[in-house]
């Protein structure tokens, strides 16, 4: 029975939902109570009471990895559809909508609860990635300006963490879209999204197209530029996420294929100069497609180039800006470093191969591990993401040092990629900064980083660690990074090929080198936690809890990403202190509520 001191009235004020069914949840904690068992039988008690619905009457179907559900009273049910003269109720679109402001999820909520609002949508999530649910999938969202279109879709709206023009969203929400999109599909029997450029195509789902805009159907720019540019690589990433058939990735060109203009490109010009400027703009991280439209996205993308690189900030493309964009990138400025501080902006790419092949990797390996990271952080252990200087007002040497001498001290939340593997997730920071203050030493120095980059992918990610030690070539190691370790929001097969010729690139270079490089760490009187070999292990299990949270890592402490329910099997391809790793790669679960078979 559930234990004494956790009866199920404090259940009911954990969980914020009232006349919770003791019976059944009794029944269900029969075995149980530990705190793992406390926080499985919360996490059913949210699904049954406030993502299926506290009221029996409202038979609410929400994603089992909402964090919040706010009813909005602003719907009509599916079934009804041919009242309104709609014969398609079947769920087969996916429409994403932007907030046009940066709302939280409570926020948007409150407005679609009004139901003199008249609008709402099946879900939101917030710039800090929560999920809240606001009109259940069995019901017609008013959303985008089309009965025709919202009673076959599900649609999402997503706060901006940047207004007009950009209207951009942070990592953190677009991580949650890629979860929430797959569940989503995942349950209706969307077996893949697919896109197109073409508004005719969208509106009435030529070639399969299920993947819709709100300006399609209404006078509006929803869902903005930014989301217009990215969703192929949403569509991408997504189906990805679903399992289907990647192409193997032939080399990208290394040399931009498109003719250099030879006089101002304005906005709004087509054609192969616009080529030329999008695949530049990609080499800085842009990510556009190479279309030959010089629309919003690419104006966007123009404005802040030449805004970082202290340009007149036009939009358009003169020769000025189309010779910065030309040249490679100029070397920043050093700063005046603390004595004993590792000089962030040398070339480490020598010492990185050098570290990683004295530990045993072979060169494939390491080729495909040094090409990702050149291209999340250049090899520099002080490198900030670029996105956050404007929203920290600081650039990457300020970042450091104001972590170094504690004035900044949101280094663990506050979302922002920083050092060799741009490391962004809270709990994976916080070790970063632990082991610096340790080794007393700085967050951005080449030799903790290189020693924290080993000690991660040897305890948290085995078996990427292990796939580096058996790929048979760098295309593999390549894309075992890329989509196991990184997994950057564009997992795209055209990000597959730059990230392979880039680590084919080192490959070359270094091949067959002596090692050369040392590595003393100071304060540190050996070497902490580096081995080569690690025990693979591949099994499927069955789970047994009624709902098993999916972590981050191995243990309470980390974030849950989503739920499993009972009964559904997984496979594990690594053991930690009696938890598992999921070889579909959401994460870790806890092995004491699960069945080999």
């Amino acid at each position: 029975m559930f234990k004494k001191d956790k009866p199920i009235k404090e259940l009911e004020l954990i969980t914020g939902v009232e006349n919770i069914n003791s019976e059944a949840l009794e029944e269900l904690s029969n075995g149980l109570g530990d705190d793992e068992d406390v926080e499985n039988l919360i996490a059913l008690a949210r699904q049954r009471e406030e993502i299926v619905g506290a009221n029996a009457n409202n038979n609410y179907i929400f994603s089992p990895i909402c964090n919040k559900i706010i009813p909005s009273p602003n719907y009509n049910p599916r079934i009804d559809a041919v009242k309104y003269g709609v014969t398609n109720n079947k769920i087969d679109t996916i429409t994403i909508h932007h907030m046009a402001g940066n709302l939280t999820v409570e926020t948007c909520g409150k407005i679609f609860a009004n139901p003199s609002r008249g609008g709402s949508s099946n879900y939101g999530i917030g710039t800090d990635g929560r999920i809240a649910g606001y009109v259940g999938e069995e019901n017609r969202a008013w959303t985008s300006s089309s009965k025709y279109n919202d009673f076959r879709a599900v649609t999402i709206e997503v706060a901006n963490n940047s207004l007009d023009p950009n209207w951009t969203v942070s990592e953190a929400a677009l991580t949650s879209l890629y979860n929430l999109l797959v569940d989503i599909c995942q349950r209706n029997g969307i077996k893949k999204l697919i896109w197109s450029d073409n508004k005719n195509d969208r509106v009435n789902h030529i070639n399969g197209c299920n993947v819709t805009y709100h300006c399609d159907f209404g006078n509006t720019q929803c869902p903005g530029p930014y989301f217009k540019s990215i969703m192929p690589n949403i569509v991408a990433v997504v189906n990805n996420l679903l399992g289907g058939a990647t192409p193997q990735p032939q080399p990208a060109p290394t040399v931009n294929p498109y003719k250099k203009p030879t006089a101002t490109v304005k906005s709004g010009t087509k054609g192969e100069s616009v080529k030329w400027i999008q695949w530049q703009l990609n080499t800085y991280g842009y990510g556009l497609a190479v279309d030959g439209s010089y629309g919003p996205a690419t104006t966007t993308a123009v404005k802040d180039f030449q805004s970082k690189k202290g340009l007149p900030v036009t939009g358009n493309c003169d020769m000025n800006t189309i010779n910065t964009l030309d040249n490679t990138v100029q070397p920043t400025p050093k700063p005046t470093l603390p004595s004993g501080t590792p000089d962030p902006y040398m070339d480490f790419s020598k010492a990185f191969w050098d570290f990683f092949r004295s530990l045993g990797m072979p060169e494939y390996g390491v080729a495909g591990l040094i090409g990702n990271i050149a291209c999340e952080s250049a090899i520099r252990p002080n490198n900030l993401q670029n996105s956050f200087e404007n929203t920290l007002k600081m650039d990457d040497d300020q970042y450091t040092a104001a972590v170094d001498n504690g004035r900044y001290t949101n280094f663990v939340n506050d979302g922002a990629g920083y050092g060799l593997a741009q490391w962004t997730y809270s709990s994976r920071k916080k070790g970063l900064l632990d082991f610096a203050k340790q080794c007393k030493m700085s967050i951005c120095n080449i030799n903790l980083q290189l020693t924290y980059l080993a000690q991660e992918l040897q305890t948290k990610y085995k078996g990427v660690w292990d796939g580096l030690f058996t790929a048979k070539s760098v295309v593999e190691a390549s894309n075992i990074v890329l989509l196991q370790f990184e997994r950057p929001q564009d997992q795209s097969v055209t990000a597959q090929q730059k990230r392979a010729t880039c680590c084919q690139g080192y490959y070359d270079k270094f091949k067959g080198s002596v090692i050369t490089t040392t590595f003393p760490i100071p304060g540190i009187n050996q070497t902490v936690g580096v081995t080569n070999k690690s025990e693979v292990c591949s099994y499927p299990v069955k789970i047994t809890a009624q709902l098993l949270n999916v972590r981050e890592d191995a243990g309470l402490e980390y974030e849950v990403k989503t739920a499993y329910r009972k009964g559904t099997v997984h496979s594990i391809i690594e053991e930690k202190n009696g938890w598992g790793r999921l070889e579909d790669g959401k994460g870790w679960i806890n092995l004491k509520y699960t069945k080999k078979v």
